[in-house]
């Protein structure tokens, strides 16, 4: 799977549950183009698409988007979960299962590929 294919995929996801930063809207066909730099890093992403009749063009920074909080609410979940050690029965503080994932993603060294384990 390409990086274009796993990003799209995890757009439509996101669009399908909530995400309302872009102007798709779920189930709308978009197409994504990608502007890469000299590095083979990718400096914009494009999301162009005629909803209703209307055509356009969006430009995102790609790691706004990857690293945003409304994205990954929308691309994981926002229910809670505590862990538990098993040995001393501490219990940790609750917090997000779209945070957890995200501090995962911040490790990675190719944070698309960690979004892809859950398309």
């Amino acid at each position: 799977m390409t990086n274009e294919q796993i990003l799209k995929e995890a757009i439509e996801k996101a669009v399908k549950n909530g995400w309302e930063r872009t102007s798709i809207e779920p189930g709308e066909d978009f197409e994504l183009k990608l502007d890469w730099n000299e590095f083979k890093i990718i400096t914009e992403m494009y999301l162009i698409g005629g909803a209703k009749g209307k055509d356009y063009v969006e430009t995102f920074n790609l790691y706004e988007i990857l690293f945003s909080h409304d994205f990954a609410k929308a691309l994981w979940t926002q229910k809670l979960i505590t862990r538990k050690c098993r040995r001393c029965g501490y219990k940790a503080k609750p917090h997000y299962y779209y945070q957890y994932h995200l501090r995962q993603m911040v490790l990675e060294k190719e944070p698309l590929k960690y979004i892809k384990k859950f398309l």
